[in-house]
């Protein structure tokens, strides 16, 4: 086990990085829990005409949502920036003429850039998972407490607050659902080429052990080549993944809008503007560029 770590470059550094955003979404996840707890509590007791609860309400900053999406992005780019490392170590290798340095260099080289990728495959989608469910949480819990508070100074103006009270924002399962769809779709198949990847590298790699340096060369090459082919193919697949993805993220947006939903109650008080399109819209971007930011530096 210490053998694997010392041969995977920059373990501690993105072992430490994934569990410090691990436990800070984990915090972002419990403080929007309790907030969005806090608000049906405070929305049910305003059902009954005590405002009370609703007005001491507060609502919550951008901050969450900011890390909380930015977490993963930090945990992708640095570790594709450590297999990067290794790949170009590698292909300094592949450049040596005399045997002994290549073979020097090689190992280390292919030993720390499967390493590294397996690592990286494991932590990511957990991070992003997280993160996605963490940031969707965040974003409920601000939309919603801004809503609630525009029903309390509706109804101190003894007008209709119904609408605002019973949709007050986007429900945390929709968004959860929208962002899932990207992680899903768009990240499930790159993770998946992956694997296979890291598993055809070290079949080829393991194909070698006993061979003279001149024979090595064109299984290192063929497994390289096959590796590259099956990111590729997930890739193409993730494409199509997030195109998919945002047909699904975009009818919930519409079939879920608190909008539309305040639209259909009578005699209800119609939103003044799209406030809340902006917190959904940042989510949605910020997953899907961490959806495909992880493998971006195999070029």
């Amino acid at each position: 086990m210490f053998d694997r770590i010392e041969e995977t470059p920059g373990f501690w550094l993105v072992a430490g990085l994934s569990m410090g955003a691990i436990g800070a979404e984990l915090l972002i996840l419990l403080i929007s829990w309790v907030r969005l707890a806090r608000q049906r509590r405070a929305s049910q007791q305003a059902v009954g005409g005590d405002w009370q609860a609703v007005a001491a309400l507060k609502s919550p900053s951008r901050l969450p949502e900011i890390v909380a999406a930015l977490l993963p992005v930090a945990v992708a780019l640095t570790s594709a920036r450590l297999v990067h490392g290794s790949r170009t170590l590698l292909a300094t290798a592949m450049g040596q003429h005399d045997p002994e340095a290549k073979a020097r260099l090689l190992y280390p080289a292919l030993n720390g850039e499967i390493n590294g990728l397996a690592m990286g495959l494991w932590l990511v989608p957990l991070v992003a998972l997280l993160g996605g469910v963490a940031l969707a949480f965040a974003i409920s819990a601000r939309l919603r407490a801004r809503g609630l508070l525009r029903a309390q100074s509706l109804a101190a103006r003894h007008e209709n607050a119904s609408a605002w009270l019973k949709f007050p924002g986007p429900r945390a399962g929709t968004l959860v659902a929208g962002i899932g769809a990207f992680l899903v779709l768009g990240f499930a198949p790159i993770a998946r080429a992956g694997f296979a990847a890291v598993a055809t590298t070290m079949s080829h790699l393991a194909a070698t052990a006993g061979l003279e340096m001149k024979d090595k060369g064109p299984i290192f090459k063929e497994g390289l080549d096959r590796a590259s082919g099956l990111l590729d193919q997930g890739f193409l697949i993730a494409r199509g993944g997030v195109v998919v993805a945002a047909v699904i993220a975009l009818y919930l947006a519409w079939r879920f809008s608190p909008a539309r939903a305040q639209a259909g109650v009578p005699g209800g008080s119609r939103p003044v503007h799209g406030e809340g399109a902006f917190g959904p819209i940042v989510a949605l971007v910020t997953t899907a560029l961490a959806v495909a930011v992880y493998l971006a530096g195999r070029s």
